[in-house]
Parts: C-alpha cells; sequence; structure tokens
C-alpha cells in the first residue's frame, strides 16, 4: 500500500510539473502576444497621425486652390466685361466705317483721316500694353 502511495505521488508531482509547465508556456505566451499587439498599437498610431497631418496638408492644398480659383473666376469675369466691351465698340467701329468712304475723305481731308488714325492706333497701343502688362508691373 505504501508503494500505491508513491506512485500517487509521484503521478501529483509529475502532473503538477506538467500543469506547471503548461501554465507557464501558456502566460509566457500570452505576455509575448500582449507584447506584439502593444506594438501593433504603437505602428498604427504612428501611422494615424502621419494620415492625419497627410489630411491637414492637403486641406491646406485645397482650400489654397479654392482661393485660387476663385481669384481666377473674378478676373475671368473682369475679362468677360472686358471683351463684351470691346466688342460693341468694334461693332459701333465697323458701322462708323460702313458709312463712311475713307478713301475719298483721305484724299479730301489728310489731316483730319492722319489725325484720326494716328489717335486711335496711339489708344489701341495703350490697351495692348494694358492688357499685356504684368500685374507687378509699374510704369
Amino acid at each position: 500500500m505504501f508503494g500505491l502511495n508513491i506512485y500517487a505521488m509521484v503521478g501529483a508531482a509529475v502532473l503538477i510539473a506538467a500543469l506547471t509547465a503548461a501554465i507557464y508556456v501558456q502566460h509566457k505566451w500570452s505576455v509575448e502576444e500582449l507584447a506584439k499587439k502593444e506594438i501593433l498599437i504603437v505602428e498604427l498610431q504612428v501611422e494615424l497621425t502621419a494620415s492625419k497631418i497627410e489630411t491637414e496638408s492637403l486641406k491646406t492644398s485645397l482650400e489654397f486652390m479654392n482661393n485660387s480659383l476663385d481669384i481666377q473666376r473674378e478676373e475671368r469675369e473682369v475679362l468677360d466685361k472686358k471683351i463684351s466691351r470691346s466688342e460693341r465698340e468694334v461693332r459701333r467701329l465697323e458701322k462708323l466705317f460702313d458709312d463712311h468712304d475713307l478713301p475719298m475723305l483721305s484724299a479730301r481731308k489728310p489731316g483730319l483721316v492722319e489725325k484720326l488714325i494716328n489717335k486711335g492706333s496711339d489708344e489701341a497701343l495703350k490697351d495692348l500694353e494694358n492688357i499685356t502688362k504684368n500685374k507687378g508691373d509699374t510704369e
């Protein structure tokens, strides 16, 4: 009977050792998994921060482009109005020239025609300078 108790005790000791080893392995695995997950969390936080920074940069760029687009629209409206005025002036001048015989008028009054042509040329050149001048240019 005494021999049976020894076997039972040895068996219990082996069982306790096996359970202890299993608990240790499980604990070690859990700690490693927890560490991996903590590293993953830190990596994701870094990635999230980088994404937030990139999003803010894109928002700033978009805002700049929208402002630039608004300025371009305003400038386009101004140019459209100028074009419309110029087209009206062209139609007016075409009608004026259609109503007059310029070769005959220049033969009869060359000084008057020369003066009108020079004045018109000067105005056209000034308009061309204004159109082609950079906004930063000052004269």
